[in-house]
């Protein structure tokens, strides 16, 4: 079984490879494969099909956006980060990489699978010559591995069914198979294959996520029901899964009565993306769409207010409304803790006046968005200031919501709230939030 995830992990690296310079932007053709002749017409096909849902309203432009944005961060996760920033979101190859990759990726790896057999058959044949020949090259002297003489992937798809018939207890196979129905847009198809893979992993929050998606979209989109709880019960595994998140939100938006409740779901979804992007700004949009349906009062909907703007990060809004001393916060009744902040031995020459200084506390476990937090500059240090419920940025995040929590503060050359390399902070855990603690915080640490 570890020789077979192996091998479908190096060749579906090759696969991307195949396609990293055009990605790129470098333009520079590799004589390995022709990009052009791999499934282009299925290309097409998705691509239209893709487009025609965006023109006749199925979907608004953030959420087609969002589409393909989340494609190609989930198939070009191993590609250097660098590499993802300098690409050209604008360009006519950039339009159609998505659609390829998406295409081309699941198809090689049915592909391998098909020819080389089920994993135990691998392991029994590691030593083989044209197993070898697979593992290092990606070929064989038949040209049995050339991208160029793989069947259409709705073959493929096909031959891998008719295979997981024979073997149902491969979760790998299954999960394979619904990754390729929906490729294919085959959802109710898609939906069975994830319901075999989840009985193999029950726990398993991505394949309750992948079900999920793939029953909404064989009802017409609607995440209600079954999708809605596998959702969820993804969350409470993982709660800070990204697609979950995604779909946790949009699933109480469906409803036109949870408008605060996506917010939320969107608010910690928002929390784990670059600030920096075109994903981040429509993320933020249909918070704003959200809180506008829902009429929200303050804080709330002045924070959301914000979020368009990348000089004013979302999880500070609420920071920025605090009085301009924070050493004497807004009264609470609820939970507070007193934080006194300085300077580790050191650390003097690594800080500038003018930096912005967090002081925050995050559950200990569960999401990392903060429960409270305190904004001012890196000349007010040594400080003291207190954290409070007051401070919260959403009902559910509340310090008095959790027993436990990390009580931290960093330093920000950039004024992120997202932490940047080179940041000084400190932190201590655990701080029991019941007790009022007071805690001593020494910034003597460098991201």
């Amino acid at each position: 079984m570890m020789t077979f995830l192996i091998v479908a992990g190096v060749l579906t690296a090759l696969a991307l490879l195949f396609l990293l310079p055009s990605l790129l932007g470098k333009g520079k053709a590799m004589a390995a494969i022709d990009r052009d002749s791999l499934n282009a017409s299925i290309a097409r096909e998705r691509l239209a099909a893709l487009e025609a849902e965006f023109e006749q309203g199925a979907m608004d432009e953030a959420s087609y956006q969002i589409a393909r944005d989340e494609i190609e961060r989930g198939l070009l996760d191993d590609i250097d980060a660098q590499g993802e920033q300098n690409m050209n979101p604008g360009g006519a190859m950039s339009h159609w990489s998505p659609i390829v990759v998406a295409v081309l990726v699941p198809a090689l790896s049915i592909w391998i699978y098909l020819q080389l057999g089920e994993p135990d058959a691998i392991e029994r044949n590691a030593r083989a010559p044209q197993a070898a020949s697979v593992e290092t090259h990606g070929g064989n002297p038949h040209n049995e591995g050339d991208a160029s003489n793989m069947p259409p992937i709705a073959d493929l798809a096909a031959k891998l069914a008719a295979k997981m018939e024979q073997d149902p207890e491969n979760l790998e196979g299954w999960v394979m198979l619904g990754r390729t129905y929906d490729v294919l847009e085959q959802y109710a198809n898609a939906a069975s294959a994830y319901e075999m893979a989840r009985s193999l992993s029950p726990e398993d929050p991505d394949l309750m996520v992948s079900l999920a998606e793939a029953q909404a979209m064989s009802s017409q989109g609607s995440l209600q029901g079954q999708p809605r709880e596998l959702i969820d019960q993804a969350l409470k595994i993982q709660p800070q899964h990204g697609k979950a998140l995604w779909y946790a939100g949009m699933s109480r938006f469906q409803t036109g009565t949870e408008y605060r409740e996506a917010v939320d779901m969107w608010m910690l979804l928002l929390m784990q993306m670059d600030e920096s992007t075109e994903a981040y700004a429509q993320v933020a949009e249909i918070i704003r769409e959200a809180a506008g349906h829902g009429g929200f009062e303050p804080p709330l909907a002045a924070q959301v207010d914000t979020l368009p703007s990348i000089q004013a990060p979302p999880m500070m809004a609420q920071a920025q409304t605090q009085p301009e001393s924070p050493q004497q916060p807004a009264a609470t009744d609820g939970a507070a803790i007193k934080v006194t902040v300085r300077l580790g031995d050191g650390m003097a020459d690594k800080i500038a006046p003018g930096d912005t200084l967090f002081v925050y506390a995050r559950a200990l476990e569960g999401p990392r968005m903060p429960l409270a937090i305190v904004r001012v500059t890196a000349a007010d240090l040594p400080f003291d200031t207190e954290l409070n419920d007051a401070q919260a940025m959403m009902p559910a995040m509340r310090l008095s919501n959790f027993p436990q929590v990390v009580v931290g503060a960093r330093v920000s050359r950039s004024g992120q709230a997202i932490a940047q390399p080179g940041d000084v902070f400190g932190e201590v855990s655990p701080v029991d939030v019941a007790a009022g603690s007071n805690v001593q915080i020494v910034i003597d640490q460098v991201k």
